[in-house]
């Protein structure tokens, strides 16, 4: 029995020193660079070794990837289109270049501007910009095409997610927050009438491929829809491709699998990283329900929602 004891003590012991989580570090990238208020670094996937930041008060900056590097150019500037506050999730917040960038020298940006629909403070767009045929540093303003835009349906300024990016499809992929405010109180994340709380998928290279959008926001006719998106034929948006979110501001397609994994934003106690799949409703319930749900889960004290019971919940915690 000892011999026993002993050699499940030294498997134990195996186990932590093999499988223990090394401590996170981390060194800054580019230290002759400064930034303000960087959101987001992307490639133009160009093969040029090219970086670009985007400034969430409304500049994107671009540099050689070099460690050493100490020039930066202003690839463009949106500071008097986007709204901009200090401490606040508005203003310039995503980037994602057309996988045939180095034929079209398309790019498209998601942004934050002042709503003219009253008591909303935040009106969200998705343009799409021409890099300069004289200047690959450099964008041509005059070239901006509003892809689309969604006023938000209350006046609260947070939750505007703000990840764009194309998928393995090649369409593009948009996360909307629910509109902020504690707990989703428009119970946006479930309603599919609108974009708020999901992840959207367009077409946007209208080459007749698939169904001209037909919302009744302006602009028209600027993206498609694709065949198979979960919505085309029955009730709600036809852009939606996922629902149930809180706020997922950043998202990303791993390549080997084509899953997409998106960062979420929690209600007090927990952050998530969740997978995310089409026509999926239970990344949240809405996802103040499901919060609650999940401290169920760890804190059995927590008061029961009955019409949950039969919901079986699939998770990780980490601290």
């Amino acid at each position: 029995m000892k011999k026993i004891t002993y050699l499940c003590l030294l498997f134990i012991a195996f186990c932590l020193t093999t499988f223990a989580q090394e401590a996170v570090t981390y060194q800054e990238a580019f230290q002759n660079l400064t930034f303000e208020f960087p959101v987001e670094i992307q490639n133009a996937g160009d093969s040029s070794n090219r970086l670009f930041v985007v400034e969430q008060s409304g500049k994107i900056k671009v540099f050689d990837n070099d460690p050493n590097t100490s020039q930066q150019k202003v690839f463009l500037d949106l500071t008097n289109e986007v709204s901009f506050s200090f401490g606040q999730e508005i203003g310039l917040l995503g980037l994602a270049f057309h996988p045939e960038y180095n034929q079209n020298g398309y790019f498209y940006v998601y942004y934050t501007r002042y709503s003219s629909v009253a008591n909303v403070g935040v009106e969200i767009v998705i343009a799409r910009y021409n890099a300069s045929s004289n200047n690959s540093d450099q964008a041509d303003v005059s070239s901006r095409l509003e892809i689309l835009s969604f006023d938000k349906n209350q006046e609260h300024s947070n939750h505007n997610g703000g990840k764009i990016g194309f998928g393995p499809d090649g369409y593009l992929y948009a996360s909307f927050g629910d509109g902020g405010g504690g707990g989703d109180p428009n119970r946006n994340a479930q309603n599919l009438d609108n974009p708020f709380g999901s992840i959207l998928r367009i077409d946007v290279d209208v080459d007749g491929n698939n169904p001209l959008e037909s919302n009744p926001d302006l602009p028209n006719g600027n993206y498609e829809i694709p065949n198979d998106n979960p919505r085309v034929g029955s009730s709600g948006m036809d852009e939606l491709y996922a629902w149930g979110i809180r706020n997922t501001w950043k998202f990303s397609f791993d390549t080997s699998t084509n899953i997409m994994w998106g960062a979420d934003v929690g209600q007090g106690e927990f952050e998530e990283i969740n997978l995310i799949q089409k026509e999926v409703t239970t990344v949240g319930i809405d996802m103040r329900q499901m919060q609650t749900i999940i401290l169920q889960q760890v804190w059995p004290q927590t008061p029961k929602l009955d019409r949950f019971t039969n919901i079986t919940i699939i998770m990780a915690i980490y601290q």
